[in-house]
């Protein structure tokens, strides 16, 4: 039985284009080193990966590992709080309902540190409020997560270049329209013809996004300093919301306010309104703003918050 594979590449426009599909007879080490070997061959420029992110499979992490020394192997942040939410729910670790979404959450606060020190500090809060539900799931997570913090948590993604990608969505995406294609039951012919045929759509969208992308994101002239840069890369259309949204902040910045709530994280928050007016919280707090900038795209305005 062959296993349809491919490798999806993150590229300029911020989608994901397959630039390697394969079939292979099993998902064994040896096996998937063969197919590496031959994607590095026709591509002599591989020694510039950055990163990848897989879904937290050890076979295919040890291939990736010896064919791609330099690259930083990262899980999927999609498919790690799905898989620690079904282990929660699970009856072989026996947590109470009641606490399930606690554990979560605070699962979530783990994956989403900014730094070391923020992990550790969620981590201690972790272990201490985990092992009171249910110990088993404390030792699971020590044993089969924590040591590879750093490839799901936020902090360990910072110091390499990822694209903004933490997901494999572009490769099950692009795996589902086989499916639609293929059905349940095809024979090798007319696989291979479909794999041919989604390719060549793959390229053509890619062809048609990057002529789209330089049609319509004219360089617009500013004579805003902070917003210079912004404009040279920014379509009319987009600039137009950046910079009303600007406006809005220069004329009523001191009107902004913020909310905070408890959480078990621990954080510490400093927030610097428009007036300079600056306050500082910590021993637990959760912070949610009511922003003003928050309906752009991908803006690069001067929001009056700093967290630190």
């Amino acid at each position: 039985m062959s296993l349809k594979q491919l490798l999806v590449v993150t590229v300029a426009t911020g989608r994901g284009a397959s630039v390697l599909d394969f079939l292979c007879i099993n998902q064994r080490k040896d096996t998937l080193k063969d197919v590496l070997s031959f994607f590095k061959k026709i591509n002599p420029t591989w020694k510039n990966i950055e990163s990848l992110v897989i879904d937290k499979d050890f076979t295919e992490m040890a291939a990736l590992q010896e064919e791609f020394p330099g690259a930083m192997i990262f899980l999927c942040q999609f498919h790690a709080i799905k898989y620690v939410k079904q282990m929660i729910h699970s009856h072989k670790y026996d947590v109470s309902r009641n606490k399930r979404d606690d554990a979560e959450d605070l699962f979530r606060a783990m994956l989403f540190a900014p730094s070391q020190e923020r992990y550790n500090a969620r981590k201690h809060i972790f272990e201490q409020e985990v092992v009171k539900m249910t110990p088993f799931f404390s030792n699971y997570f020590a044993r089969y997560w924590a040591t590879y913090s750093k490839r799901w948590s936020n902090y360990g993604r910072r110091h390499r270049f990822s694209a903004g990608n933490t997901t494999t969505n572009r490769i099950e995406a692009s795996w589902n329209q086989f499916k639609q294609l293929l059905g349940k039951k095809t024979s090798m012919d007319k696989c291979l013809q479909v794999v041919f045929k989604q390719q060549a759509c793959v390229l053509r969208d890619l062809e048609y996004t990057v002529a789209t992308f330089r049609v319509n994101a004219p360089s617009v002239t500013c004579t805003i300093a902070e917003l210079r840069g912004v404009a040279r890369v920014l379509s009319r259309y987009c600039f137009r919301r950046v910079l009303s949204q600007w406006d809005y902040h220069i004329m009523f910045g001191n009107k902004w306010f913020w909310n905070c709530t408890k959480q078990k994280s621990g954080d510490t928050y400093k927030f610097v309104t428009s007036l300079e007016e600056a306050s500082k919280i910590s021993g637990g707090t959760r912070v949610s703003a009511h922003a003003i900038v928050i309906s752009s795209c991908r803006q690069s305005c001067r929001v009056s918050m700093f967290l630190t």
